[in-house]
């Protein structure tokens, strides 16, 4: 969990929502933080928010995108860009640590 704007949210993945991420992106999420060692681009950074962002007031809906991109920029101005991604890499790394396992 992490605050934006004094409300809790959280990152949360599943496969769809990552096939949603990699459609608006174009590219697999894992080559990216592969080929990025972690630092995404920002316009990934928005994307992750837009289609895995949930409100801990509402945990059963994710926010809307357009919403998820614009918390992304508060969250970003607010705790810095290495905060961020690195909510990201934790939350997919809970969510579906099978995306990062060899063998």
């Amino acid at each position: 969990m992490f605050t934006i704007n004094g409300k809790e949210y959280r990152l949360h993945y599943t496969e769809g929502r990552l096939e949603m991420i990699e459609n608006r992106l174009g590219k697999s999420v894992v080559s990216e933080f592969i080929q990025t060692n972690g630092a995404l681009p920002l316009a990934s950074v928005k994307a992750h928010f837009s289609y895995a962002l949930i409100s801990d007031e509402n945990p059963d809906a994710y926010v809307k995108p357009k919403e998820g991109a614009e918390l992304a920029s508060a969250y970003m101005h607010e705790h810095g860009y290495a905060s961020i991604c690195d909510v990201i890499a934790t939350a997919i790394q809970n969510d579906m640590g099978f995306l990062f396992r060899a063998g």
